[in-house]
């Protein structure tokens, strides 16, 4: 039995963007491109109201094939917050466009509401049945958005610990 393996991505720039291997390790960044020095990209904190991070655009892509098809996956922080006045925003979609630094429109819940694999979020594919079979297949888009209120403390959030999960036949 040959167990599935994956790799995560991030597209950058403007649409159609260019992607890259993040060696998982996606940062949130004040500038849209990828990087994991995030000390040269800082994101203030706001006097008032939010400051954003540019939007991540996340997905695995398969570097190892399942026997038959990966399915039903799953995608959760853990349960911890990231700090005083920082969240982490997250949602799926299909199709990507133009990261932003403004308040995003696919990012639009807190990742802490997807605590544990039972709250976990649905992370679909855009291939047939919702399966990924072959290499070189990817998931949609998770997108993620770092949210910085003004009660946030100046200086570098903890580690978020992502987890995936899917069923494999």
């Amino acid at each position: 039995m040959a167990l599935a393996a994956f790799s995560l991505y991030k597209r950058y720039g403007t649409s159609p963007g260019t992607e890259t291997d993040t060696s998982w390790n996606p940062c949130f960044l004040s500038s849209d491109l990828h990087s994991t020095n995030p000390g040269s990209y800082t994101i203030p904190v706001p006097e008032t109201g939010y400051n954003y991070s540019y939007e991540n655009w996340l997905r695995l892509k398969c570097t190892s094939a399942p026997d038959n098809a990966i399915a039903n996956i799953k995608f959760w922080f853990a349960a911890s917050d990231p700090g005083t006045g920082l969240d982490i925003m997250i949602g799926t979609t299909a199709t990507y466009a133009t990261p932003v630094d403004s308040a995003s429109s696919v990012a639009t819940v807190d990742g802490t509401t997807y605590s544990d694999v039972s709250s976990a979020l649905a992370w679909g594919t855009p291939q047939a049945n919702d399966k990924i079979t072959a290499v070189a297949q990817y998931t949609d888009y998770l997108v993620m958005q770092l949210r910085i209120g003004a009660t946030a403390n100046q200086g570098a959030m903890t580690t978020a610990t992502m987890h995936y999960q899917y069923d494999e036949s």
